[in-house]
């Protein structure tokens, strides 16, 4: 391909050719995530974009689940729904969590400036300071995937749902999911 990928329309082209396939994996533990990773590096692949390699550490310097050798693209990919665990969101409890969203005029909800040195485990919040950290990196997304557990609505659902991460967001609803991608600066 002659022309720079735009990488949204990648993931989402991605995500909707495994639109059937991701309901059921969407169900099992401990492997969507890689297997979603594995699914957009073989879309790359198979319709001729560069090369996105997993879980690697993105021009030798920092570990991201998706980057391009050329230091194009890097992307973390996070796999939440309905009956995740709180800590998910920013390694604290609901309450902790709620505390600090701000919600904007549109009823979205944002992670505010939260100290630097504040040690954050794995969570939606990490990969977002890791992202936002990278340094050389041309184009730097978080990719979430909002699995529909078919359960009623909990609070952190909720939160998943009106999570924003930056203004610059592609979404797409699949009977399964909900996808969402944001670019980090």
């Amino acid at each position: 391909m002659n022309t720079t990928p735009v990488w949204p329309e990648v993931f989402l082209g991605a995500f909707y050719a495994i639109r059937e396939r991701l309901g059921q994996v969407l169900q099992l533990s401990d492997c969507r995530e890689h297997w979603i990773q594995a699914e957009l590096s073989l879309y790359a692949w198979q319709h001729g974009y560069p090369d996105i390699w997993t879980s690697g550490k993105a021009g030798g310097r920092t570990k991201v689940d998706l980057y391009t050798e050329d230091l194009d693209m890097a992307a973390e990919v996070k796999c939440l729904g309905d009956v995740s665990f709180a800590k998910c969101l920013m390694g604290k409890g609901m309450g902790e969590t709620r505390a600090v969203l701000r919600e904007d005029g549109d009823g979205r909800l944002w992670f505010p400036q939260v100290d630097s040195g504040e040690s954050v485990v794995w969570s939606v919040f990490a990969d977002l300071r890791r992202l936002q950290r990278m340094v050389g990196v041309r184009n730097k997304f978080l990719v979430l995937v909002i699995a529909k557990d078919y359960v009623a609505e909990t609070e952190m659902g909720e939160v998943l749902r009106r999570l924003r991460l930056s203004e610059e967001e592609w979404s797409l609803e699949l009977k399964s999911a909900t996808v969402r991608i944001w670019r980090i600066e």
